[in-house]
């Protein structure tokens, strides 16, 4: 079986506004992210917030302000 590699930072090169040699940052500094965020609670909702979490009905990030 072959051995798994991590890609080098010429990969990320093509992307639109992808400076290369800084992989994940954008041309003017702020972070790529792609995350989606499914769902937001509150610190006083955790209980809540989990019990979503156990259901795998997330699309994206479930995201607890506190």
């Amino acid at each position: 079986m072959p051995r798994a590699t991590s890609r080098s930072s010429g990969c990320r090169t093509g992307l639109p506004g992808v400076v290369p040699g800084r992989p994940g940052r954008h041309r003017s500094g702020q972070p790529i992210s792609n995350s989606v965020v499914d769902k937001t609670f509150d610190l006083t909702d955790i209980t809540t917030a989990h019990r979503y979490m156990e259901a795998n009905g997330q699309i994206g990030k479930i995201v607890v302000n506190g």
